[in-house]
């Protein structure tokens, strides 16, 4: 449990280029991985998000890394495909009456894949490409359900994003 800093930063950094959304940093949750973690108002209450007028809040609903090899329909080669798919659930709050302003699930999913030569070839994937991938496409879904519901310009390279819903 924790919260989702490591797959914040390509959003944060879409909301900046894109404009009409001015950024603060928030304190990281310090506490031990508990219930706490959740309560977004206790944390606002606190004094948390100073200067925010809103708190985008983000829980990883589903994270799954899958490990694949398919063998080639010609010869004795393969591929290996390492993917990972992250469906986070977020909540826009306002901080001075606590309401929901915007509510939706965003995916990301990112692959690495390599072709086997033989049958029983070793790779290496790349964890790093895959999480990058991951975040970037979490960036562009997320950004792209948080405009539309406030009625910000989405950039037409996110028009038709995958989501998981919203």
């Amino acid at each position: 449990r924790g919260e989702l800093r490591n797959y914040t930063t390509d959003l944060k950094g879409l909301m900046l280029q894109e404009g009409g959304i001015r950024l603060v940093q928030g304190r990281p949750y310090q506490g031990s991985p508990t219930e706490k973690i959740f309560d977004i108002i206790s944390r606002i209450k606190q004094g948390y998000y100073p200067g925010a007028d809103y708190v985008l809040f983000g829980t990883v609903s589903s994270i799954q890394f899958r490990q694949e090899v398919m063998p080639l329909s010609y010869g004795s080669g393969g591929t290996a495909t390492l993917s990972l798919e992250l469906v986070a659930d977020f909540s826009l709050i306002n901080t001075k009456t606590y309401e929901i302003k915007a509510a939706f699930s965003a995916m990301g999913s990112g692959q690495d894949t390599k072709i086997l030569t033989r049958p029983g070839d070793r790779v290496v994937m790349n964890r790093a490409k895959v999480i990058t991938e991951t975040s970037k496409s979490l960036a562009d879904a997320a950004y792209a359900e948080l405009a539309a519901q406030l009625g910000l310009r989405v950039p037409d390279r996110l028009l038709g994003q995958p989501s998981a819903g919203g």
